[in-house]
């Protein structure tokens, strides 16, 4: 099922619209949080009364989740990118942590820092929304913890991280 966060509240996509639902969440952490697994927030969608019916193009689309709070990225994880890059393939998983500040939705502008503006760089992403932390976790319980997977646009300025990585 397709799920948004509009400037309306929650929905789900049908179609070629979007229902927006009589949910009381402001965005899809919330619902998490309140439901307190992936199942009951699914069925709290999937039951909730439909507000108002309107055409997908009409809607004002948002990140999935207003303040993640938490953003963790695994950095060279594409051969052609550490090729690109110039730097070696990581034997295991490059994990960074990096503010939510950027975060933007579908249609906002992309605000480029005054301080980087020579090489900013751009990488479509497959972003994994959390549902629910955990450690240690079997394979066969991942999509327990999973809330959703959502398209993410990756922005960087290349000259600022060459530049750190050559000073570090």
């Amino acid at each position: 099922m397709l799920t948004y966060r509009t400037t309306d509240g929650l929905a789900r996509g049908d179609g070629e619209d979007v229902l927006l639902l009589d949910l009381p969440y402001r965005d899809l952490g919330d619902l998490l949080t309140a439901a307190g697994n992936r199942r009951a927030a699914r069925q709290a969608l999937d039951e909730a009364a439909v507000r108002m019916r309107i055409p997908a193009s009409d809607a004002e689309l948002l990140a999935p989740v207003a303040a993640p709070g938490r953003l963790v990225l695994v950095g060279a994880n594409y051969a052609d990118h550490v090729e690109e890059a110039g730097t070696a393939t990581p034997v295991e998983p490059m994990f960074l942590v990096v503010s939510d500040v950027g975060i933007s939705g579908p249609t906002d502008d992309i605000r480029l820092p005054a301080q980087a503006p020579s090489q900013v760089d751009y990488e479509g992403e497959l972003a994994i929304v959390l549902a629910t932390g955990g450690a240690d976790i079997p394979v066969a319980r991942t999509w327990e913890h999973i809330a959703g997977l959502t398209a993410a646009n990756n922005v960087s300025a290349r000259d600022m991280q060459m530049s750190a990585r050559l000073r570090g």
